[in-house]
């Protein structure tokens, strides 16, 4: 464990002819450090190269290079497999708190908030919007009337939130 550590010892590393010549962008593994990265650079006449190996950029020599290849999945002839992403988060359950932004901050993140609720299949959500000045609050409002998917809203009521939240009723 102490020679893996110690930075000052040189390693022999074995002779490897790779496979095929290395390219840009290649994945592979310094054998002085066991450490695998992608090759930035292709080795130049002398040898040298670069490769990013996380966040750190490794100059060394083409001897020290081993090729990883990647396992290549077969899939059934015929099966072919759709994925749908979507870089929308659903927040954790039906209340957006904003309360503390400006009107145009808290407006945009509770359309946004809106539209996620409308993806999840939600028919009512809670915006927490606070008392204050109250002006968060009209402009919340403000921003629901127009709102096409917005089917309804109200203050809260007693045990909810009273005028420091807007309860939404989405179409």
């Amino acid at each position: 464990m102490f020679d893996e550590a110690n930075p000052v010892v040189e390693r022999k590393v074995e002779d490897y002819i790779p496979p095929r010549p290395f390219k840009q962008g290649d994945t592979v593994r310094l054998a002085d450090t066991s450490r695998e990265g992608v090759l930035l650079t292709v080795p130049n006449m002398n040898g040298v190269c670069f490769v990013q190996t996380g966040s750190v950029k490794v100059k060394t020599t083409a001897k020290n290079l081993r090729l990883v290849e990647k396992k290549v999945e077969k899939k059934p002839a015929g099966s072919v497999k759709k994925r749908v992403s979507s870089n929308m988060t659903r927040r954790g359950g039906m209340e957006l708190d904003i309360r503390g932004k400006m009107g145009d901050e808290g407006v945009l993140e509770m359309e946004r908030f809106i539209d996620g609720a409308i993806m999840a299949g939600l028919s009512q959500v809670v915006i927490i919007h606070g008392k204050g000045t109250g002006a968060l609050r009209a402009a919340v409002q403000q921003a629901l009337k127009r709102n096409p998917a917005v089917k309804s809203f109200r203050a809260g009521e007693y045990g909810e939130g009273e005028a420091g939240v807007t309860v939404v009723e989405l179409k």
